[in-house]
């Protein structure tokens, strides 16, 4: 199993909740063909939203399709993917966020952009626990505090 941060708009993030479907461009073929069932997809949404947004296993072989689902384009490289989490607020990747995780080698600012440039790139599992653990943990005490009221 590997984990993978997946950048996208809010209009294709609402077609991937949508379908529970991952694409990509032509460019990224080889990339989608080393994805594997079980992998794990970490969705981080551009701006305005600037979050991740939500978790996802991949469920499926790629497939190549070209039929037409409501994202911006045809994105033909496509997994099916099962949610795993998506909280019910997106989490911002703030400077303190940023600082805990690995794959930021260069923290700065500007370098972050550049991290969000891609559609599609490994980060450390670290990273992913990190992500997934932290969620857990601000949903399960947001729903403690409102069972306990």
């Amino acid at each position: 199993m590997r984990c993978w941060l997946c950048v996208t708009s809010p209009e294709n993030w609402a077609k991937v909740k949508e379908y529970n479907v991952w694409g990509l461009e032509d460019r990224y073929e080889t990339k989608v063909k080393k994805l594997m069932l079980g992998d794990i997809f970490v969705f981080y949404v551009k701006q305005p939203v600037g979050a991740i947004t939500g978790v996802y296993i991949v469920s499926s072989r790629w497939y190549y399709d070209e039929k037409p689902i409501g994202w911006t384009k045809i994105f033909p490289y496509r997994v099916r993917i099962t949610q795993l989490l998506v909280p019910p607020t997106p989490i911002k990747l703030d400077d303190k966020r940023v600082e805990e995780l690995l794959f930021f080698t260069d923290k700065s600012r500007d370098a972050r952009r550049s991290f969000f440039l891609a559609s599609l790139f490994p980060i450390p599992d670290e990273d992913c626990r990190t992500i997934i653990h932290g969620w857990r943990r601000k949903y399960l005490n947001k729903q403690s505090s409102l069972n306990a009221s």
